[in-house]
């Protein structure tokens, strides 16, 4: 019995850095303008290694999202996202 489980973890050990986990994130910078466009871009990939997925490889519920601007009063605004090879972009003006 200790045999069985000694084996099993060492296998688990060894193959554990096989598996990646795909994320969405979001980049835009931290500071913005008055008047002047801010953008917003969607990425979907493996974020740690900053490796991005082309949009075309993306299973088809993670193009389906949405993103809305909360302003200060809470109010929101959704808003219009494009296609490009390897994310999303949008913008606002603040």
């Amino acid at each position: 019995m200790k045999t069985k489980f000694l084996l099993t973890f060492i296998i688990s050990l060894l193959t554990a850095h096989l598996g990646h986990a795909h994320a969405l994130w979001i980049e835009t910078p931290s500071e913005g303008q008055l008047n002047k466009r801010h953008t917003v871009h969607v990425y979907y990939g493996e974020y740690a290694e900053q490796s991005t997925d082309p949009i075309d490889k993306w299973y088809s519920d993670d193009r389906d999202f949405e993103l809305y601007l909360i302003n200060p009063n809470g109010e929101r605004t959704k808003l219009d996202k494009e296609a490009d090879s390897d994310h999303f972009s949008s913008s606002f003006i603040p």
